[in-house]
């Protein structure tokens, strides 16, 4: 998935930031694990609203 220089650039200065002696974070490893985050989020949200969407079973249904 191509990137903007710009957006390249802060991935690769927060991978900087979090990488630890010893253990570097990639740039690609950062954005990764970024929109795994992100899908996981929206896919919920979008759940939550379909459920939130679905009729209720009204009482003494079922």
């Amino acid at each position: 998935m191509p990137f903007t220089p710009e957006t390249w650039n802060t991935l690769q200065a927060l991978a900087d930031t979090l990488g630890v002696a010893g253990r570097r974070v990639a740039p690609a490893q950062l954005a990764a694990s970024l929109v795994e985050d992100g899908v996981a989020e929206l896919d919920a949200a979008i759940q939550a609203q379909k459920a939130a969407r679905k009729p209720h079973d009204g009482p003494g249904s079922g």
